[in-house]
């Protein structure tokens, strides 16, 4: 997987530290973008490139995160307590 972009690796975060990676967080981009401090049109693009590639599902305003997804901050993880 090419390495995650700052504002990707913010959303990924973020919805994983709301429990997006066990089960469906019901939420909205209006929702996402007050709580990342960015607009609304920015949480949109974010999420439509997280779930291009295959990091994140969106149905019904509900998100969740792929288990490549979790890789990645798994990876993310072992890097950082590597540092």
């Amino acid at each position: 997987m090419d390495s995650l972009q700052n504002d990707e690796l913010s959303l990924l975060i973020l919805l994983a530290g709301q429990g997006a990676l066990q089960h469906a967080l019901k939420t909205s981009t209006a929702r996402l973008a007050k709580q990342l401090g960015v607009s609304q049109q920015t949480a949109s693009r974010w999420l439509a490139q997280l779930s291009a590639r295959g990091l994140v599902e969106r149905k019904f305003g509900q998100v969740r995160l792929t288990p490549t997804a979790g890789e990645a901050l798994a990876a993310l993880r072992t890097q950082l307590e590597a540092a």
